[in-house]
């Protein structure tokens, strides 16, 4: 034991030194100027030249450093322009400064100057402000560049300036980090260093990759990784080079040089550059966001109750439909019923192992997006016209969009079925509350502490369910003597059967539950007089990248905008219903089958089904 310490010690001395050494060299040629060689700009240009690629370097390199071999005065860039297989490309080389100490830049604020930098050059150029020169960008990142590259696309979305970024070749980054950055980050200040640091203690970089992951870019990744220690020390190892790839990593991927020599070949023979000819001439495989079962199928997922699978095959005829317009097409539309509740399906469409689902917009901004119901309300000054454009799609995209989601509204089914309390008629006379056929929720509220409350689980714990009610009637003293879980499908029937209980009960009901558009009823809908239950208008939600893959799929799915009003998806769950229990003893899949035909019949009768 004590003598593998004492290995370990001499080791990390030896380390140490070789770091020093080698930083003390970079810091002194780097100070002596005081500020960065070279600038960014073209080094071949033609007039007819639609591609680009940009070489980006790595810390403490530079624009001209970085890409030349010193030994054989030769620039790599001066190579690529004289292999005619890059006729093709212009060239252009980024310039930026990352000291080894002091005062630096860190690789968010790098990113940004590398966009203002495409910009200020006409590689990027802002949708409406006139067409950029180039339909195509192909990054080179050195280290620390792919960071840089992949951070600049995460804040300035490449849709909004240029046509495609098919490629990032990346050599030697340290993408999960580097063990070498993590060290050197112990002696100096500087942050790009801290930003390149082992992915286990780097926050900066483990949120990038997240983000990156989420968005799902249309571009591809390709790697080489370095084969020899720089100066005794592995700077960037395989593993860390290669973990954000998304072409496959073969042997020529490992490039025989150091950290410093693999962006320096002599000759277009050298393995690097013949590397780099075979990533940009390959065909493209599967796009960065493309999910491998798009190949030929497609999911859609339906709730655990009957008014949501009969939105799943509704959705799923549509697309059917649309995708046999296409003789040529051959993707399966899988149904998932009864697949389980809306947080679980959720976190199945984030996850991807679904497509697509029903979802409800006040669900989406107040149960799973965190937004608070009451602060939205007081923020848009009570304006029902303002709160009811929070749920239109575009609002919904929108508020997706900036939480980073990889989810997609479609055009919504049009009714609105928001949470509304519901207790017995006979319960309200008796206690005086029913006053021109209506109980108002703040008259009603002192008198709760009476009742008990039955629904959903989901209900209790939301801030647009039985949370956020209590405090917005709390001054109405608002607060049930206690709660208890009840299926939806159940709570009617345990309405009815509490006219034997010793505490009245009062339910959770939906706006479109059948029971509340029956005449002479024997239920009465407790109004929230003032206004805290938000609006829920049921639509599709999908992958956000769904309908790229399947243009169908939007074309379909506008066919089911606004087909549903409040009374019309009721008769169809009291039928829904019926089937449910008569089929209940039935083969799940005969229960299926019966709950399409019903949306099948309807969508007919529409006209939206041929």
């Amino acid at each position: 034991m004590k003598k593998k310490l004492t290995r370990a010690f001499v080791f990390s001395i030896v380390v140490t030194a070789a770091f020093a050494v080698y930083g003390a060299y970079q810091s002194a040629m780097l100070f002596i100027n005081n500020e960065p060689t070279g600038q960014s700009q073209f080094y071949k240009i033609e007039a007819d030249s639609k591609k680009v690629m940009v070489f980006v370097h790595g810390v403490i390199g530079t624009a001209e450093d970085t890409w030349n071999n010193s030994q054989e005065n030769i620039f790599w860039p001066e190579i690529i322009a004289n292999d005619e297989r890059f006729n093709s490309y212009d060239l252009f080389i980024v310039s930026y400064y990352t000291p080894l100490a002091g005062q630096a830049p860190n690789i968010y604020q790098l990113a940004g100057k590398l966009n203002t930098t495409l910009r200020a050059n006409g590689i990027y150029t802002k949708r409406g402000e006139g067409a950029s020169k180039y339909n195509e960008v192909v990054f080179v990142g050195h280290s620390m560049g792919n960071l840089v590259i992949r951070t600049s696309m995460i804040i300035a979305p490449p849709e909004e300036y240029v046509e495609s970024i098919p490629l990032i070749l990346s050599i030697a980054a340290p993408s999960s980090g580097s063990n070498a950055a993590q060290f050197v980050d112990k002696f100096t200040d500087t942050p790009t260093f801290n930003d390149m640091a082992t992915l286990q203690q780097n926050s900066f970089l483990s949120l990038m990759n997240k983000t990156w992951s989420a968005n799902r870019f249309d571009t591809e990744i390709a790697c080489a990784y370095e084969k020899k220690a720089t100066k005794g020390v592995m700077i960037v190892e395989k593993k860390s080079a290669t973990s954000i790839c998304t072409r496959p990593i073969i042997d020529s991927s490992g490039i025989d040089e150091d950290h410093e020599a693999i962006v320096k070949p002599d000759s277009k023979n050298h393995a690097v550059h013949q590397w780099l000819w075979k990533e940009i001439s390959a065909d493209r495989s599967r796009k960065g966001w493309e999910l491998a079962r798009w190949e030929n199928e497609i999911i859609i997922a339906g709730k655990d109750y009957t008014e949501s699978n009969i939105h799943l095959a509704m959705m799923a005829l549509v697309i059917e439909q649309e995708f046999a317009k296409d003789p040529n097409n051959k993707i399966k539309v899988t149904r998932q019923y009864e697949a389980g509740n809306g947080l679980r399906l959720q976190g199945e469409l984030k996850s991807e192992r679904i497509d697509m689902y029903a979802e409800y917009s006040g669900s989406q901004l107040f149960a799973y997006l965190g937004v608070d119901p009451i602060e939205m309300s007081n923020s848009l000054q009570n304006d029902k016209a303002l709160i009811e454009r929070q749920h239109t799609v575009e609002k919904l995209n929108e508020v997706l969009r900036n939480a980073d989601t990889n989810m997609e509204y479609y055009p919504l089914f049009g009714f609105n079925s928001p949470f509304k309390l519901v207790m017995l008629k006979q319960d309200a006379l008796e206690l005086g509350l029913l006053k021109n056929g209506k109980v108002k929720m703040s008259e009603f509220a002192s008198l709760s502490n009476k009742f008990e409350l039955g629904g959903g689980t989901d209900f209790f714990y939301r801030s647009d369910g039985y949370i956020g009610l209590k405090q917005f009637y709390k001054d109405d003293q608002l607060g049930f003597s206690h709660t208890r879980y009840i299926k939806h499908t159940k709570v009617y029937d345990e309405l009815l059967n509490s006219k034997r209980a010793e505490t009245p009960l009062v339910i959770v009901g939906h706006g479109t539950d059948h029971e509340l558009f029956e005449v002479n009823s024997v239920f009465v809908v407790i109004e929230d007089d003032k206004g805290f239950f938000p609006i829920h208008r049921a639509g599709p939600i999908g992958h956000r990248f769904l309908s790229t893959k399947f243009p169908q799929v939007r074309t379909a799915l506008r066919k089911l905008e606004g087909v549903l009003s409040e009374r019309e998806m009721a008769e169809l769950l009291v039928k829904g219903n019926e089937i449910w229990d008569v089929s209940a003893k039935q083969s799940s899949t005969k229960k299926h089958l019966a709950i399409e035909g019903l949306a099948r019949q309807f969508l007919l009768s529409k006209g939206i089904l041929e």
